[in-house]
């Protein structure tokens, strides 16, 4: 059966819809994990200062029983720093945090084309414009890390009840 202009244009607008929630469950969940991601960093950040301070302070007094103390604090450091070294959480901070940019910026651009342009576009040229969101979708994906699921489920949490991390 052939469909006619509207039913196209509806069945586009309803794609359109379904393709911008997927964007935005994409969007909220590398929002929310860059700034776990940001969270870690600051605190492995504060912790490798803070007891290099404390080990520092203590070499410099004449008090023996200290050195146990700077030795322990020392290897905690050095756990510490390879533990930021290994996990490297201001990178993924910042990967995750322009992955959710990028699939902002292209839900804003699926969200005009839906509201304004689908009318004044041809059906044919509607199918290419949503099947180029849909590749951009997917080229993004690509690029995003994994995502955990407790991660996922907060981010399914803030949209429902409209408490976004970033919008």
């Amino acid at each position: 059966m052939i469909k006619n202009s509207k039913n196209i244009k509806e069945e586009i607008y309803e794609e359109a819809i379904r393709l911008e929630k997927g964007i935005l469950y994409s969007e909220e969940s590398n929002f929310i994990l860059a700034n776990y991601w940001n969270y870690a960093n600051t605190l492995l950040g504060v912790s490798i200062i803070t007891c290099s301070v404390i080990s520092g302070g203590f070499a410099f007094t004449d008090f023996v029983e200290f050195n146990i103390l700077i030795g322990v604090l020392t290897i905690f450091i050095t756990a510490i720093s390879m533990i930021q070294i290994f996990l490297n959480p201001h990178e993924k901070s910042t990967v995750n945090h322009n992955v959710g940019t990028r699939y902002s910026k292209l839900r804003s651009e699926l969200r005009i084309f839906y509201n304004s342009e689908i009318n004044m576009n041809s059906d044919a040229e509607n199918i290419n414009r949503l099947k180029a969101y849909n590749d951009e979708k997917n080229r993004i994906d690509v690029e995003s890390t994994n995502i955990p699921g407790f991660i996922y489920n907060k981010a399914k949490k803030c949209i429902e009840n409209n408490e976004h991390e970033y919008l």
